[in-house]
């Protein structure tokens, strides 16, 4: 995986955990989105840890 593909799947994660943030869900789908996101954030900074995940 390159780090603009990363970069795009954070991108994707932040603006559907920011769609479900005022949505009527249930918990443990919001909390698989955060964790995702989070797991995304962690890879990218791996990959180049001189950029810090948008």
């Amino acid at each position: 995986m390159t780090r603009q593909q990363l970069r795009k799947i954070v991108a994707a994660l932040q603006t559907a955990e920011g769609r479900l943030r005022g949505a009527d869900i249930d918990n443990l789908t919001y909390r698989k989105v955060f964790s995702a996101l989070g797991t995304a954030r962690k890879l990218l900074r791996e990959l180049d840890p001189g950029q810090a995940a948008e």
